[in-house]
């Protein structure tokens, strides 16, 4: 234990039953309370008994969750083994490699070896590389061959190559051709990385003694196994194939997650995810044992886990071992390490787990009962009497103390959490005594653990603890509940389902595991997908492997994405010209068509005048209103986002990202909201398929939840909405006669068109019948049959007066009626859709400012948005709430996604600058104003990124400064997590509000690990920020030009001087330097 916490001996502390009543809970649940420290470690506070009546908690410093993943290693009895593979367990050469080799030992090691005195030693070295020249000479002749013909030579036969069944980067299936080989009882296998590139072609040297060492490893059943190397991972996915080709230490589905390439390997990296109670976390992962012939590529933590090896290198050997020459390994030394490496785990980890099942869980079973009583004068000497350091932590893995992977670096002062096995307490230490043999001192709870850490001694914390009434603290997530629910639809989940992605990569890797995994159903939605990078290829790879893997004969993908956008030209990866829709055309629909596996919509915004349209240039076309929802689907897990499919936000764009796993009801529903949309959409098809089928035989993109019935096969319609049905047939025949949509570029093979949305209705032709279908088909998946009214605006609401009462009662589709009683979470999802009347999200948004406000400074607001440029609403609704404290999290101008573009592009990043100053001088509290609360605005300012991150947080404030001083020292800890969040596509301007199609899903949870971790993703988004104030507003290099004042315009909406910069958002100005862009100005503004 790094200290231990005992009761207060005064006997004037009332706080000292609720340390009993903490140490009985733990002790009757047997579980620990956790507290969690700056630097992201935890510390375990564990029951233990003391001499008398007392109680004593142990505390623990450890890694994050590694209580979770040791509770897994031990309730399995599992050791896991991380491999390396180059010259730990094989060695690989390509032909270019190979001459590279040969060029180096002519021209290099020859020379260098002939410049010797003459000896013995000096003649014996020549002859080993004279062997390993004709040794890689040889293996050279046989990879040409197997390039070339895909057979070798082989012992006087022609041996061909068989097509084995193996899986690519995404573990979509293929079929490599291999020719096995066995040389001097060692394998070597000649297989291609890329079946239908020969240049790809390499040769496997497998380690002697590997294949007797692995069957040996699956039999036991004792260990987990994961692989870190720093190749690439399409070679590391077919090395560990050629390593264990039947999949007895690793399935083909666990690839993905547990083959690591990293350049600098930590185990941190190595074992990414692990299951524990609170979900997938972050671990070092202790009692890892790792195998590899370097230690230097090791992150120094992680050394003293390696058993080193000796390095495989085929050709010296085999060269030493023929000439025999003395102090070099050979085949055979090597096949005897591993059988040493064998023996020495099986022996490690038997030391282990004898030791825990037959000293460890025994003794604290004692000390949890009170069968053994701590003598509380002499606590860490009775503790180390009781619990005996294990023998296997000095013999085993190079005797290093950092086995279990506990730190030993001096922690800061902790962020004190709830306990998750009793959320009544929370711990606030007061004062820490020291036992040392100088005496008893006094120092701060950090400045104890530092010292202790120093001495290596135990630490005595007395300490108070303050009561938190756990029914007062969620009484405001009922309210939230209760408030929301009037206006959307609940959906239950266990929060501890829910997982929080920090990265890019992160997100990029947990999609094609979704992809790569999916059993029925993939539904993908987003403003655009990218083809300019290889992030991007991978991606559509994925997809591609998807839809045509015999293996998963019920997979459907449906995929939505905005027209406007996905048919803007663009240069692909190879430099030509295409677009997001031909790409799709030609590598997802064409080699598919007919088998209904795979469908791609394009959604557009209607307007009345296509003219406006028509005349706009692609990339200003977007602004009349985008398609922005972000969701994606993969069975029953939800990934829920802002960002897009691209190289950047697959790189180095910040954003959010939320996993939902296990929620049948919330995957049916983004299913069945892709389905909706979709079936409004235009419909992508290869134009080498044919003309396609007509209006009446399109049916609507395969979900797993169907989407709600047609208008027309509703029961309860009165007069008007059959008058409605009448005009949607209409514009059905008209749509038809327009043969699809938009044109689209390109006529050759592997281009595309557009055919009608599958409901009939056409958003140019028919604007007013298909804002009606939509809006119809929206409210029926997100709002309530009683909530209509609330959240469609005057003009939409006239229109559906008509409806027979019975008619709106239908409920989401996708959620029963009865509750989960065993959730702790609740999702709601929203939708925004301005230009069809629809404001839920809007309604719900200002719901929730409006409770805050009331709150009296008690709660805490925070928003993030990549553009601070506020809808009129939320500006106003915060301005006249001055005690609401808040904070706002935005895009510096270097982390603007337009920072750096060229043309009048470029001005864009200080537009929003100028906007941002004046939405800041709207809200920022008065100086001196009594009762005003600390408001802070933030910058995101990470060198090399861009910002893109939105949402809301809501949960109860810091104390301010003067109650802090009011309660001492003990009320300076950091408040409860919030409890609510909202995350989705929604940037909270004028623009998320008015044209696009937004849909943000609002969170409220209890569950204690989920408010941590929505705190942590706050604090890592503000790791990054600078708090910025008028001084900085106001610098000569965000002084606005002409162009940028242009662009910020006057109104509190962007406004646009230049037609070709209208790719925002807001309103337009009539402002133009010629008289035909004045014209058209005019008609955007009157639009």
């Amino acid at each position: 234990p790094a200290f231990f916490l005992v009761a207060d001996a005064d006997p004037g502390n009332g706080q000292t039953a609720a340390l009993s009543d903490l140490h009985d809970h733990c002790v009757w649940q047997k579980r620990a309370g956790v507290l969690i420290a700056d630097d992201g470690s935890e510390v375990l506070l564990v029951p233990l008994r003391g001499e008398g009546s007392e109680q004593v908690l142990a505390g623990f410093h450890t890694i994050m969750a590694a209580g979770d993943v040791l509770g897994g290693c031990l309730a399995s009895g599992r050791l896991p083994l991380v491999f390396d593979l180059d010259e730990t367990l094989l060695v690989a050469k390509s032909q270019s490699q190979l001459q590279r080799e040969l060029a180096e030992l002519r021209d290099v090691r020859r020379p260098a070896l002939t410049q010797q005195p003459s000896s013995n030693d000096r003649a014996l070295g020549l002859a080993a590389l004279r062997r390993e020249e004709e040794l890689l000479a040889a293996d050279l002749s046989l990879l040409q061959q197997f390039a070339e013909h895909d057979a070798v030579e082989w012992g006087g036969a022609r041996l061909a190559a068989t097509l084995e069944p193996a899986a690519g980067p995404a573990l979509q299936p293929l079929h490599r051709p291999v020719v096995r080989l066995r040389r001097d009882g060692a394998s070597v296998v000649l297989t291609r990385i890329d079946p239908a590139l020969p240049a790809t072609s390499m040769i496997f040297h497998v380690r002697p003694g590997w294949e007797a060492a692995r069957p040996a490893l699956a039999a036991a059943a004792s260990h987990d196994v994961y692989v870190c190397t720093a190749a690439r991972q399409d070679y590391a996915l077919e090395a560990w194939r050629v390593l264990d080709p039947g999949e007895h230490l690793m399935s083909l589905q666990q690839r993905a997650a547990r083959i690591t390439c990293v350049q600098r390997k930590n185990l941190a990296k190595v074992v990414v995810k692990y299951k524990g109670a609170g979900g997938s976390v972050h671990s070092v992962m202790p009692l890892t044992v790792i195998v590899d012939d370097r230690l230097d590529v090791w992150d120094v933590a992680n050394r003293g886990q390696v058993v080193q090896i000796e390095p495989f290198r085929p050709y010296e050997e085999r060269a030493a071992a023929e000439l025999g020459l003395p102090d070099r390994p050979t085949l055979q030394t090597l096949d005897a390490q591993m059988q040493w490496l064998q023996g020495e785990i099986a022996r490690l980890h038997a030391a282990i787990f004898s030791h825990i099942d037959d000293v460890a869980r025994p003794a604290a079973e004692r000390l949890m009962s009170g069968a053994r009583r701590l003598k509380v004068d002499a606590l860490a000497r009775d503790y180390a009497d009781a619990m005996p350091t294990p023998t296997w932590t000095e013999d085993c893995v190079q005797k290093a103390p950092r086995l279990l992977g506990l730190a030993r670096t001096p922690l800061g002062p902790p962020k004190l959490a709830p306990c998750p096995c009793c959320p009544a307490l929370l711990v606030v230490v007061r004062k820490a005594c020291m036992i040392t043999e100088e005496g008893d001192g006094t120092a701060s709870f950090g400045g104890a653990l530092r010292l202790m850490h120093a001495r290596q001694e135990a630490v005595c914390i007395v300490v108070t603890l303050r009561p938190v009434d756990p029914r007062r603290d969620w009484a405001e997530g009922e309210e939230l509940l209760r408030m929301f629910s009037r206006h959307a639809h609940t959906i239950p989940i266990n929060g501890n389902d829910v997982e929080l992605l920090d990265t890019p990569a992160e997100f990029f890797e947990t999609l094609l595991i979704g992809i790569g995994t999916a059993q029925r159903s993939i539904s993908l939605a987003a403003l655009y997908i990218g083809i300019e990078s290889r992030a991007e290829a991978r991606f559509i790879g994925a997809l591609k492997a998807a839809a045509a893997d015999p293996a998963r004969p019920e997979l459907r993908l449906q995929i939505l994405l905005d027209a406007a956008r996905a048919t803007r030209p663009c240069r692909d990866q190879e430099g030509s010209i295409s677009s997001t829709a031909e790409v799709l055309a030609r590598e997802l629909l064409l080699p598919f068509a007919g088998a209904q596996r795979a469908s791609v919509a394009l959604f557009q915004t209607p307007h009345s005048r296509t003219s406006i349209r028509r005349v706009l240039p692609p990339r200003v076309r977007e602004v009349l209103g985008v398609q922005h929802i972000k969701a994606f689907a993969f069975d029953d897990d939800v990934v829920l986002t802002g960002a897009n499919i691209s190289g950047a936000y697959l790189s180095d764009r910040q954003d959010r990202y939320w996993v939902v796993r296990r929620s049948p009801r919330l995957a049916a529903f983004v299913h069945g909201l892709v389905a909706d949309v979709s079936s409004h959409s235009f419909q992508l098809e290869s134009t080498a398929t044919g003309r396609g089928p007509t209006d009446a035989e399109a049916a609507p993109p395969p979900s797993a939840a169907a989407p709600p019935a047609p208008l027309g096969e509703e029961e309860g319609l009165s007069r008007g909405a059959r008058r409605l049905l009448h005009l949607r047939h209409r514009g059905s025949a008209a749509a038809a006669a327009t043969r699809g949509g938009p044109p689209a570029p390109g006529a050759g093979p592997g281009s595309y068109v557009l055919r009608p949305a599958p409901v009939g209705v056409n958003p140019s032709h028919t604007p007013a019948v298909f804002r009606r279908s939509l809006r119809y088909a929206l409210l029926r998946r997100f709002v309530p049959g009683g909530a209509w009214g609330s959240t469609l605006d005057g003009a939409a609401l006239r229109e559906l007066d008509d409806l027979a009462p019975e008619a709106r009662g239908g409920g989401d589709p996708a959620a029963p009626a009865a509750q989960d009683t065993a959730a702790d979470t609740v999702i709601l999802p929203t939708v925004q859709a301005g230009f069809l009347g629809l404001r839920q999200e809007e309604v719900c948004s200002l719901a929730l400012l409006r409770r805050a406000a009331a709150a009296g400074g008690t709660r805490e607001l925070r928003l993030s948005t990549p553009y601070l440029n506020l809808a009129r609403g939320l500006a106003a609704a915060l301005a006249a709430a001055p005690r609401l404290p808040l904070r706002l999290l935005t895009s510096s101008p270097e982390a603007n996604g337009f920072w750096g573009s060229a043309g009048l592009s470029r001005h864009i990043p200080l537009a929003y600058a100028a906007l941002e100053a004046r939405t800041w001088r709207a809200l920022a509290p008065p100086r001196g104003r009594p009762g005003a609360a600390p408001r802070v605005l933030l910058e995101y300012a990470r060198p090399g990124w861009q910002f893109h991150a939105k949402g809301l947080w809501y949960g109860p404030s810091a104390p301010s400064a003067a109650g802090q001083a009011a309660r001492g020292r003990a009320a300076a800890e950091r408040p409860l997590p919030p409890c609510f969040t909202a995350v989705g596509s929604s940037n909270y301007g004028a623009r998320s509000q008015r044209r696009d199609l937004e849909a943000q899903f609002l969170v409220v949870t209890r569950n204690p690990r989920l408010r941590a971790a929505m705190e942590r993703e706050w604090a890592g988004l503000e790791a990054h920020a600078v708090e910025v104030g008028p001084a900085q507003l106001q610098q000569p290099a965000r002084r606005a030009g002409p162009v940028v004042a242009g662009l910020s315009g006057s109104t509190d909406e962007m406004g646009l001087f230049k037609v070709r910069l209208v790719v925002n958002q807001g309103e337009f100005v009539a402002e133009a330097t010629s008289d035909v862009t004045e014209k058209l100005a005019k008609q955007l503004a009157a639009l």
